[in-house]
């Protein structure tokens, strides 16, 4: 068994946040939020509560919802997953947008989903649908076998048919929360002939925290734990914030570990904001140990707030093997590849051609609802992504490459596009307020192509360089706020095209425009668009890797 390992929070970097966890037999199961990405909802694993990979999405099917027109932050919220008699059960908030397409105001915003498998990957049932305003709900089952769900604001119950399907009686606000403004992420478990509660309050931004109160009764009324907040970042100094929304799980050996949601602001100046600290990287997810008091009450890290380093369960050390590359051998896109709402499966192709991911030009720009980027999570403040792309661009106009995607309103875009009969290579910014350019370099005029040469020739008149066909690496690496923006034509020799200091606009901080729901984080993936031309000319990609580099 493990007595001397440490790790290091974040457990699950990257975009992860709303952590809720279980744990049947030695094997423990995350479920986090995803907002309007598809897949949606990931369920992950682990066996020592320090090392998660991904395992499943509880949203595979697309015609189950149609969340095309979902604005951006929207989709699903806090999902919770409990395990009772064979069965997994995850509960979430559909978040629906507050206006409909005619400009009026919807009268449903909020849903509350349940699905079930009996395995943990799934494939999930189809969704079925509790109209109950809310958000965060979670799943409680008493000892008498009788299920309920829990809701906010505050913490209210609400009792259900043994499929979960149904309310079948009074819903009743059973707790207020801790005195933290905005109660919310109820958590309801019963140890020692105690109901314990446990709620998300201050708000998910700086003043984030974790209260908790006990009851005999199911019911109540239910007393404020005296340690209360039980958890909060009072270190203004700690590189981890926003510590709040949590849930507890027991480990075999009887020790009992908190993960909760965390921010790991970083700082540009100047800044034309309110704040100087901006969560590139979104919420993560955070591990710590709980220890119970003499007269029965939790309390987390022995009273010392979030930890950045601490001592790693009593459990067998079981790291995962690191995937940073993904060479497009497989007839279907790998788990950790997400695009925004529902997907366009005529939008890209393994098969086209072997090998490669062939990624077809659409005539939506990344800031458009309709986009279909390829993304996969920044997990890292300081990394590295690459990627080999053989693209022709026919038709002025069109362009493919590298994206870093926080939604429609904040992102940049690198790669190729055709203006007139030249290729330039180009990167362009989003702040909100329409694209930017930032840099543009003609690479050459449209090459020759000449039968039987593999590369093509400049034409005369021009310089007499050539470039292996139309292969093109492009590199992102990004120091904090800092990104770089480097290409290749062969992979060995490269060069930068230019630098971005201040991306603090790709945050849930960095953006105080309209109807923006920043709970997100940054993505890094591919795109191709037409630029309008209405073409579908595709861009290859040989490979793509993310590779993590903070020490």
């Amino acid at each position: 068994m493990n007595t001397i390992q440490t790790y290091a929070n974040p457990v699950y970097p990257g975009f992860h946040p709303d952590p809720s966890v279980i744990r049947v037999g030695n094997d423990f199961y995350l479920v986090n939020s995803t907002f309007h990405y598809y897949p949606g909802i990931v369920i992950s694993h682990s066996r020592d509560l320090v090392h998660w990979r991904p395992i499943g999405h509880v949203w595979t099917r697309s015609d189950w919802l149609d969340i095309r027109g979902l604005m951006d932050g929207r989709g699903f919220w806090a999902p919770d997953i409990s395990y009772y008699n064979g069965l997994f059960y995850i509960f979430v908030t559909l978040r629906l947008n507050e206006i409909q397409q005619d400009g009026s105001p919807s009268s449903l915003i909020r849903r509350q989903m349940v699905v079930t498998s009996p395995n943990p990957e799934g494939p999930y049932s189809y969704p079925r649908f509790i109209d109950v305003d809310g958000i965060d709900p979670s799943h409680f089952v008493d000892e008498d076998g009788k299920h309920y769900m829990l809701l906010n604001p505050g913490v209210r119950i609400i009792p259900l048919t043994d499929d979960c399907s149904t309310v079948t009686g009074e819903i009743k606000t059973i707790w207020e929360g801790s005195g933290g403004r905005i109660p919310e992420g109820p958590h309801l478990f019963k140890k020692d002939g105690w109901y314990y509660i446990l709620t998300a309050e201050g708000g998910t931004g700086y003043g984030h925290q974790i209260g908790s109160g006990r009851s005999r009764s199911l019911y109540g009324p239910y007393e404020s734990n005296p340690h209360n907040p039980i958890l909060k970042q009072n270190d203004p100094e700690s590189p981890l914030q926003r510590c709040g929304h949590g849930k507890f799980v027991e480990a075999p050996d009887g020790s009992w570990w908190v993960l909760y949601l965390c921010g790991r602001p970083v700082s540009a100046h100047p800044v034309n904001l309110e704040a100087d600290r901006f969560c590139i990287l979104g919420r993560e997810t955070a591990l710590d140990p709980v220890q119970w008091t003499d007269d029965g009450w939790p309390i987390i890290n022995e009273k010392k707030g979030p930890s950045l380093v601490n001592r790693a369960p009593n459990l067998p050390w079981s790291p995962f093997p690191e995937k940073n590359r993904d060479d497009f051998e497989a007839a279907h896109l790998d788990i950790r590849w997400y695009t925004p709402r529902n997907p366009d499966f005529s939008a890209y192709s393994l098969t086209e051609r072997p090998g490669y991911l062939r990624l077809y030009c659409r005539s939506a720009n990344l800031n458009e609802l309709t986009a279909h980027p390829l993304l996969q999570r920044e997990t890292s403040l300081v990394s590295e992504a690459t990627c080999l792309m053989e693209f022709n661009p026919q038709s002025p106009g069109e362009e493919a490459g590298l994206t870093l995607y926080y939604d429609t309103k904040t992102h940049i875009k690198f790669g190729r596009r055709r203006k007139g009969d030249s290729w330039y290579l180009f990167v362009e910014d989003q702040r909100g307020t329409g694209y930017i350019p930032v840099a543009e370099r003609p690479e050459y005029p449209i090459p020759e192509r000449v039968p039987g040469q593999e590369s093509l020739t400049i034409p005369q008149g021009n310089t007499n360089k050539t470039v292996p066909s139309s292969q093109l690496y492009l590199r992102i690496l990004t120091r904090a706020l800092e990104r770089h923006f480097l290409y290749s034509y062969d992979g060995l020799h490269w060069e930068e095209l230019v630098t971005i200091s201040d991306c603090y606009h790709l945050s849930d901080e960095g953006y105080q425009g309209p109807h923006s729901k920043r709970f997100t984080g940054t993505m890094v993936g591919i795109f191709a668009y037409n630029g309008g031309s209405c073409s579908t000319t595709p861009a290859d990609f040989d490979w793509f890797e993310y590779i993590p580099q903070e020490k």
